[in-house]
């Protein structure tokens, strides 16, 4: 893997190089081999294109045209014929010949200085190849050199050119390798990193302030909540395991009675009257009930869980839903619960008995794990949603108890000696959410407790 981010990091340095330094001999070739054109008003453009400002009908003559342009840069300019002859001139000095001999013509052409202080531009006309013209302006605004290039000066330039292209990529192979391993180095590391997490195993994290310091951030973070995962996932796999013993201790009761009378109902050396048949019978179906019961209790958890069981909503009174659930509930508790709302009607739409089971699990716990001079305090009105409550001035609940009582395998410490499957809050929970609504617990110990149930109109 190293070795692969190296070859690939380099390679797109490499060719980065490349890139440049073909960029950089084509742009050497054109602007100092190449040539740039002058403007039209330099003396070496405009020498080669003042044909056209001379008139050469009757006499050769600059045209009006041609000599604003020379006296607009301060040229100054002359005709001649194929003997040296001047045959027209403009805005020359006394200084400037007025005649040239083929050696003169070849001197001011050659050199910038071969009249003091003046550079002369030399050419023939195309069309009128017997005439020709000289261009001239101060010397020190346009000079005229002569270079000779000889072998060996061609061949030091393709030298340190080669030499320069060499030391580029070397260079440029040197700093690819530099950035590369800056590269993969960090790269590799999460990669281990990932590696880590997949095996459980502790991070090696390189803190590098780079665009890799939010990766780095994020494997983490994902550490710390896989950590987390596997923390709770112990916890519910515990919990799982003391449920199913508290379930199966749960069957194991009952079966054990109901096996423990129909040995009796079957052992033929034991008359049973009839009067033992009917209480055994019963205490067998009473037994029986119980564990169907805990199946259905099972079941219900599951499929309310998973989303399954179909509600068959109507619209029902909250407030008389909630007197019924208070006289319902064992003669004992009866004269202990407090209502205190008005005689009025909230309507909801949801499934009555579902919603009747919620009511009577939450209020008959209140008594089961409280004291017997526990009271129990139930009220209901509407804001943005129906609310009801039903609170206690019981013992109350730690942290632990609050933030699992809804948790299906999970049962408290006030539970442990109490029949049932503990699975009546988790029910009750799903059945609130399965109507969009939500239960909130408000408690502490030797406070008691209450539940807040936020239901939608």
């Amino acid at each position: 893997m190293k070795k692969k981010l190296t070859r690939k990091y380099m390679s797109i340095f490499v060719s980065s190089v490349v890139l440049i330094v073909s960029i950089w001999i084509l742009l050497s070739y054109v602007f100092i081999f190449g040539g740039k054109e002058a403007k039209v008003n330099e003396p070496q453009y405009l020498v080669n294109r003042f044909e056209q400002y001379v008139n050469f009908d009757d006499k050769v003559k600059i045209t009006n045209q041609g000599k604003e342009i020379i006296k607009n840069n301060s040229f100054w300019v002359q005709i001649i014929d194929k003997n040296g002859n001047v045959l027209d001139a403009y805005n020359t000095n006394k200084k400037i010949p007025t005649r040239y001999d083929v050696f003169k013509i070849t001197k001011v052409s050659m050199n910038s200085n071969a009249i003091k202080n003046q550079t002369l531009f030399v050419s023939h006309f195309t069309e009128h190849t017997s005439y020709g013209v000289i261009i001239g302006c101060d010397s020190s605004r346009v000079g005229k050199y002569n270079i000779k290039i000889t072998r060996s000066i061609k061949e030091a330039i393709i030298t340190s050119i080669l030499l320069l292209i060499v030391v580029f990529v070397i260079i440029g192979i040197l700093a690819g390798f530099i950035y590369s391993k800056s590269i993969s180095e960090p790269v590799l590391n999460i990669i281990d990193n990932i590696n880590s997490l997949e095996k459980d195993e502790e991070l090696i994290i390189v803190d590098r302030k780079s665009i890799y310091s939010q990766v780095y951030d994020s494997i983490k973070k994902l550490k710390i909540r896989l950590n987390d995962a596997k923390s709770e996932r112990f916890k519910v796999e515990k919990e799982r395991e003391k449920w199913i013993s508290n379930i199966s201790h749960d069957l194991k009761t009952p079966l054990t009675t109901i096996k423990g009378y129909a040995e009796i109902m079957a052992d033929q050396d034991y008359e049973v009257s009839l009067e033992e048949q009917t209480k055994f019978a019963e205490i067998i179906k009473r037994n029986v009930d119980v564990i169907e019961g805990l199946v259905k209790d099972l079941n219900l958890s599951r499929l309310l869980k998973e989303g399954k069981v179909l509600m068959k909503k109507e619209q029902i009174d909250v407030c008389s839903l909630l007197k019924e659930c208070c006289n319902d509930t064992d003669i004992k508790y009866r004269d202990r619960i407090i209502p205190y709302f008005e005689d009025k009607q909230i309507f909801i739409n949801a499934d009555k008995n579902y919603i009747r089971r919620v009511f009577t699990n939450i209020i008959c716990n209140a008594f089961i794990h409280n004291s017997d001079d526990v009271e129990v305090f139930v009220n209901c009105y509407e804001k943005d949603d129906v609310i009801v409550e039903i609170s206690d001035n019981g013992k109350g609940m730690n942290k632990e108890e609050i933030e699992n009582i809804f948790f299906r395998y999970y049962r408290g410490k006030s539970s442990k000696e109490i029949d049932g499957s503990g699975l009546g809050m988790a029910i009750s929970y799903e059945i609130i959410k399965a109507h969009n609504g939500r239960i909130e617990i408000e408690s502490a110990k030797k406070q008691g407790t209450k539940f807040i149930i936020y239901l939608k109109k």
